[in-house]
């Protein structure tokens, strides 16, 4: 009877435990981590997060599809590249068009949002030109036509970290393509112009001139983060596997730099480096895009201060 009696004892012991621990984890609201082995992006260098601007289209009487499949083929091409991360204007929580000026943006006041995002450029583009002709059109229900499209479009890339332009360039390309139709009996330019896969053809073929020069400038912007959040020996970078940071990479911290302004016409020339700080292991990733690390060296660290690799 007496052992009876201490197995029972024991046993709601352990069920009081039990329960007191998970109501502790309750409480205890914790970031969720992964962790990944250290091979994890092995080879591949830092990317950095770019804004595209929707495109503009500079003849006004066109269907806004041309803009869209424009931006679409444009985004496809540096995405391919595997050296951008292209960040939606939806993410920056704001209504793009009350920035639009003419036939483009205030990329100053844009830039002024997008830099605490960490965006190191934004990217507007236009189509200025467009024009279609039809040099093939067989006979029948069901049909192919062959058309000709000429694209001139204009790329800006505009750096948030300098707030200056670091890129420009206007191109102009033509392609033959095949299109099928069904019962129509006539397929003016109009149309053609129209046409996303005739569109997004022309369009591409313009902009494979414009990566080179695009990843060239970009190169020219140092790659930075900052820390997101300090819970407890955890530090939270808003950069992670996305980004290309690798689980075992050595980040340098340091104090958010002071905005320096010309004194004599107060243009923004740039953010002086921060205080040094120490350094900190990257040893997992969370969500879409981060980094979780642990103190490597130094310390005195605090949430936006500035990250680079080591």
């Amino acid at each position: 009877m007496r052992k009876l009696v201490l197995i029972v004892f024991s046993f709601c012991s352990l069920l009081s435990v039990s329960c007191g621990i998970t109501e502790r984890r309750k409480n205890d609201a914790r970031v969720e981590t992964k962790y990944i082995p250290s091979a994890a992006r092995a080879g591949e260098s830092l990317r950095k997060r770019i804004l595209v601007l929707p495109f503009f289209d500079v003849q006004a009487g066109r269907s806004v599809r041309t803009a869209e499949a424009a931006r679409s083929a444009f985004i496809a091409s540096l995405i391919s590249s595997n050296r951008v991360v292209v960040v939606s204007p939806a993410d920056l929580g704001k209504d793009l068009s009350q920035f639009k000026k003419d036939m483009g943006y205030d990329l100053e006041a844009i830039s002024k949002i997008a830099g605490p995002n960490d965006i190191s450029a934004i990217i507007e583009g236009s189509v200025l030109d467009l024009k279609a002709s039809k040099i093939g059109d067989e006979v029948g229900f069901f049909r192919k036509i062959t058309a000709r499209v000429t694209a001139n479009v204009q790329i800006r890339v505009y750096s948030t970290k300098t707030n200056r332009q670091i890129f420009n360039d206007v191109r102009m390309a033509s392609v033959e393509s095949t299109i099928r139709v069904t019962g129509e009996r006539e397929v003016g330019s109009a149309r053609l112009e129209e046409n996303p896969s005739l569109v997004r053809a022309a369009i591409s073929k313009a902009l494979n001139g414009t990566q080179n020069g695009i990843l060239r400038s970009m190169d020219k912007i140092a790659w930075e983060g900052r820390i997101a959040l300090i819970r407890g020996d955890r530090i939270y970078v808003n950069a992670g596997r996305l980004s290309g940071i690798q689980v075992g990479d050595i980040l340098r911290i340091s104090s958010e730099g002071e905005e320096i302004y010309d004194p004599e016409n107060g243009v923004f020339i740039g953010r002086a480096p921060g205080r040094p700080k120490g350094t900190v292991e990257v040893v997992s990733y969370f969500g879409k895009d981060g980094a979780v690390a642990i103190i490597h060296s130094g310390g005195g660290f605090e949430q936006n201060d500035r990250v680079n690799l080591y």
